[in-house]
C-alpha cells in the first residue's frame, strides 16, 4: 500500500513538472510573437511616414511592393505602400521643394491624361493590386513627355517615379530622358520632335534584369554613348514597381535603380539645362510599362562625393564639399521676375518668363500669363547674338541692322522673329499677334495700292530690345516695338488679282523686364 502511494506521488510530480515545462514554452513563444508583431508594426510605421509634401498639397503616394495580375505570378489582394524614402542603402537625397508631382489622381480611368505629350497613346488605369492610378504607356515606337509646366527646374534638382515593368514576350526595353525644350515651352507639342536630349539613359533588361545593358548619352547625341555596359544587374518583377531616382547638380548626373546607384558622372551641358522628363520606346515591343508618383523637386543639400559603383571604370564622381545632409544650405532670396507691358490698347504683366538658349548664338525670350500656356497671352522673341553667352547689349530688327555698311560681314545682335497671342479686349479678336520695327496705326490694307504693292511706313529707330544688365544669370532691360494686330474686319484690295487683309498696326508697346532667368 505504501509503495502504491509513493508511485502515485511520483506520477503527480512528473505531471506537474511536465505541465510547467509546457506552460513556460507557451509563454515564451507568446512573448516572442508579441515582440515580432511590435517590430513589424514599427517597420511598417517607419516606411509609411512621408518626408515630403507636394507643392499643391496633393497626397503623395509612391507604390512599392505593389502587385499586378500577370500570367506568370499570382497576385495577392493586399498591397503595401510607402512614400519616397531615404535609407542607409542609398545616398539619394530628394529635393525639398516640390516643383511637379503627378499621380493621376484627378484623371479619369480610361482617359489619356490631359497635358501629357505623346506620339502614340497613353491611358490612365487602376491595375488590380496596385494602389492608386497609373499611366499605361504605349511601348512600341512611342515617346511620352510629362505635363510639367515649370519652364525651369534650376540647375540642381531631383526626379523620382515608380515604374512597373511587365514582361510578356521579349526582354523589356525603355529609355529615360531629361530634356531641354529649347525655344519651345514645356507644353508645346513641338518638343516631341525637336527637344534636346541632355541626359539619356537607355536600358535593355535581360533575364529579369540580371543581365542588363545600360547606356548613358548626352549633349543631344543619343547615338554616342558616354557609358555603355553590357552586364549590369537591374532587377525587376512583373508585380513589384521599381523606384527610379535621378539627381542633377550642375554638371553632375546620378541615376538610381531602387536603392542601387548605377550612374554618377559629370556630363550635363550647362548651356542646356533639362526642364522636362520623357519616356522613350523603340520598335521592339513585348512588354508593358506603368508609371506613377512622378516627383520633381529642387533645393538639394550639398553631398559628399559618392564611391564609384562597382565595375564602372568609365564613370567618375564630382568633387563636392561635404555638408550636413539634414540642413538646407543657406541661399539668398530669389529675385522676383517681372515682365510689364504697356500700350494704348494693352497694359498687363506676364509673370512667367525666361530666356532659353536655343543654339550656339541664339536665344528665345518667352513670357506667359499662365504657366506653361503657349496658346494665349504670351509672346516669344527670337534673338541672335555674336557671342556664345548672353550679355548686356542692344538687339535691333534686321531692317535697322541692314543700314550698317558692314552688315553681312559682321554679326550684329538681331531680333530674328517675334510671335504673340496677347488679348486686349473682351473678345479674343482682334489680338496682338506680332511685334514690328514699324510703329504705325491703321489696317495694312491702307498701305497697299491697287497693284498690291506695299508702301509701308519707315521703320522706327525706337524699335529695339536692350539688355541693360546681366547679373547672377538673370537679364534686366526693356524693349519698344510696333504692334501688329490680327482679326480686323476684312478689307479686299487689288484689280486683276485681289488680296484680303485682316491685320494692321496699332501703335507701340513698351516693356520693362527685370530678373528674367537665362537658361
Amino acid at each position: 500500500m505504501i509503495q502504491i502511494i509513493k508511485q502515485s506521488n511520483m506520477k503527480n510530480k512528473l505531471f506537474i513538472a511536465l505541465n510547467l515545462v509546457i506552460l513556460t514554452s507557451f509563454l515564451t513563444l507568446q512573448s516572442q510573437a508579441q515582440l515580432l508583431n511590435k517590430l513589424k508594426k514599427k517597420a511598417e510605421n517607419a516606411v509609411s511616414k512621408s518626408p515630403d509634401k507636394p507643392a499643391d498639397n496633393t497626397e503623395q503616394t509612391a507604390a512599392v511592393n505593389n502587385k499586378e495580375t500577370s500570367k506568370e505570378t499570382p497576385v495577392s489582394n493586399t498591397a503595401t505602400t510607402t512614400t519616397t524614402k531615404i535609407n542607409g542603402d542609398s545616398d539619394f537625397i530628394p529635393g525639398s521643394t516640390v516643383l511637379y508631382f503627378d499621380n493621376f489622381e484627378k484623371d479619369k480611368i480610361g482617359d489619356s491624361p490631359s497635358g501629357w505629350l505623346t506620339t502614340s497613346s497613353a491611358e490612365v488605369v487602376a491595375p488590380e493590386g496596385l494602389k492608386g492610378k497609373w499611366l499605361k504607356m504605349a511601348a512600341v515606337s512611342a515617346t511620352h513627355i510629362t505635363r510639367n509646366k515649370k519652364q525651369s527646374w534650376s540647375n540642381s534638382f531631383t526626379v523620382e517615379f515608380d515604374i512597373l515593368i511587365v514582361k510578356k514576350d521579349y526582354d523589356p526595353r525603355i529609355d529615360f530622358s531629361l530634356i531641354n525644350t529649347g525655344g519651345s515651352l514645356v507644353t508645346d507639342e513641338m518638343i516631341l520632335r525637336n527637344a534636346k536630349q541632355i541626359a539619356y539613359v537607355s536600358t535593355i533588361l535581360g533575364d529579369e534584369g540580371r543581365k542588363t545593358r545600360v547606356s548613358l548619352a548626352g549633349n543631344n547625341n543619343i547615338y554616342k554613348s558616354l557609358v555603355d555596359r553590357m552586364s549590369d544587374q537591374l532587377l525587376y518583377s512583373n508585380t513589384i514597381p521599381v523606384h527610379i531616382s535621378m539627381c542633377v547638380q550642375g554638371k553632375r548626373f546620378r541615376f538610381w535603380w531602387d536603392d542601387k546607384k548605377i550612374l554618377d558622372m559629370e556630363m550635363i551641358d550647362q548651356q542646356y539645362i533639362p526642364n522636362q522628363l520623357g519616356f522613350y520606346f523603340g520598335s521592339v515591343g513585348g512588354s508593358e510599362f506603368y508609371v506613377s508618383n512622378i516627383r520633381i523637386a529642387k533645393d538639394i543639400p550639398a553631398t559628399k562625393p559618392a564611391n564609384p559603383p562597382a565595375n564602372t571604370s568609365t564613370v567618375t564622381t564630382a568633387p563636392e564639399a561635404p555638408s550636413n545632409t539634414n540642413t538646407k544650405p543657406a541661399t539668398a532670396a530669389e529675385a522676383v521676375t517681372k515682365v510689364d507691358l504697356q500700350s494704348k490698347i494693352l497694359t498687363t504683366s506676364l509673370p512667367y518668363a525666361q530666356i532659353m538658349k536655343t543654339g550656339d548664338y541664339s536665344y528665345t525670350f518667352m513670357a506667359t500669363k499662365e504657366e506653361g500656356n503657349y496658346k494665349e497671352n504670351y509672346f516669344k522673341i527670337k534673338l541672335e547674338t555674336g557671342n556664345t553667352s548672353l550679355k548686356a547689349e542692344t538687339f535691333n530688327f534686321k531692317e535697322i541692322n541692314q543700314k550698317n555698311p558692314l552688315y553681312g560681314t559682321k554679326k550684329y545682335p538681331e531680333i530674328k522673329n517675334t510671335e504673340a497671342v496677347l488679348y486686349y479686349g473682351a473678345a479674343k479678336k482682334p489680338y496682338i499677334y506680332q511685334f514690328s520695327p514699324i510703329i504705325a496705326n491703321g489696317s495694312l490694307a491702307s498701305y497697299v495700292d491697287a497693284s498690291l504693292e506695299r508702301h509701308l511706313p519707315p521703320v522706327s529707330a525706337l524699335s529695339k530690345l536692350v539688355i541693360e544688365k546681366m547679373e547672377d544669370g538673370k537679364a534686366s532691360g526693356y524693349f519698344t516695338f510696333g504692334i501688329m494686330i490680327q482679326g480686323l474686319k476684312p478689307v479686299t484690295k487689288g484689280d486683276a488679282m485681289t488680296e484680303t487683309f485682316t491685320e494692321g498696326f496699332s501703335g507701340e508697346i513698351k516693356c520693362k523686364f527685370t530678373n528674367v532667368p537665362v537658361y
